[in-house]
């Protein structure tokens, strides 16, 4: 498999993925979800510029940097996403699933 062709296939799943996720939120949000979700993926990073500079855009580093930063603290784009990620997990779970939960890192935060 070519690529070329392999990077479409992974771009279209990503797309649909995160359509899937931001279905609930407006224009903007659902492009900063996909954008997300891919920069993280090519960057392997979840730094902003790093991501910003996976989207290859004629705009400046900075001012993707800028509208990523606006989209991050949108009111209720968390709670969407969330409740998202919840309804589409819920039936995954089941009576004997095991849920592990890392704790350590959220209570190394609050200590420091």
């Amino acid at each position: 498999m070519k690529f070329s062709h392999l990077a479409n296939k992974l771009r279209s799943k990503i797309t649909k993925f995160s359509g899937i996720l931001s279905q609930d939120l407006d224009k903007t949000a659902r492009r900063f979800v996909g954008e997300a979700i891919y920069g993280i993926i090519a960057s392997q990073s979840v730094m902003l510029t790093d991501r910003g500079r996976q989207l290859e855009e004629d705009v400046s580093l900075k001012k993707i940097e800028e509208r990523f930063s606006r989209q991050l603290f949108k009111p209720g784009i968390w709670g969407c996403l969330h409740q998202r990620i919840l309804l589409l997990a819920s039936n995954r779970v089941k009576d004997k699933t095991l849920l592990i939960l890392d704790l350590s890192d959220r209570l190394r935060s609050r200590q420091q």
